[in-house]
């Protein structure tokens, strides 16, 4: 089972490669994970799907752009 270690250095992996492939087939393959097993653990883990994780901080980067 998949560790809150192990999940918060995929996050920072995303934060860094936000322009790259952050899919979830992606993120599971780095995690050695199935995609199925990956987005549980990393909901259960973040309080959000990856797909809306990444949104978020690709919006979120957008705004501070524009301001």
């Amino acid at each position: 089972m998949p560790t809150r270690t192990d999940v918060l250095s995929l996050l920072r992996h995303v934060r860094r490669r936000l322009d790259g492939d952050v899919s979830l087939e992606a993120l599971a393959a780095r995690s050695g994970w199935s995609s199925f097993h990956f987005h549980r653990a990393f909901r259960r883990v973040v309080g959000e799907t990856p797909k809306a994780y990444t949104q978020r901080l690709r919006l979120d980067r957008a705004a501070a752009r524009l301001a």
